[in-house]
């Protein structure tokens, strides 16, 4: 159990991370900033923007229900705009938790 707990804690890191990516990507193409300076900044507001665990739900909720109506990993993963390796994680540790 202990161990399904942190790989969903990654995983929520890593949605978040991808996200403070694009966010990155697309003010560094409009303005300058230090790296450092820059990234620190844009995660602080990152984080307090949102709660994560609901954007988690949200998107563990949207896997399910578009797998279950027989969606390929690679329909879901263009359609929802997350990486393919993504969807396969959700739809594994779906199939492997308690009652999944």
């Amino acid at each position: 159990m202990l161990s399904a707990v942190i790989v969903i804690l990654l995983l929520v890191v890593i949605v978040q991370l991808q996200g403070l990516r694009r966010l990155l990507e697309k003010r560094l193409g409009t303005q300058q900033a230090q790296p450092e300076q820059g990234f620190a900044n844009l995660l602080h507001e990152e984080l307090d923007k949102s709660e994560p665990s609901a954007g988690w739900r949200k998107l563990r909720d949207e896997v399910k229900r578009m797998a279950a109506e027989g969606q390929t990993v690679t329909a879901i993963a263009q359609t929802l705009g997350v990486g393919q390796g993504e969807v396969q994680l959700l739809l594994d540790l779906e199939e492997k938790a308690p009652g999944g």
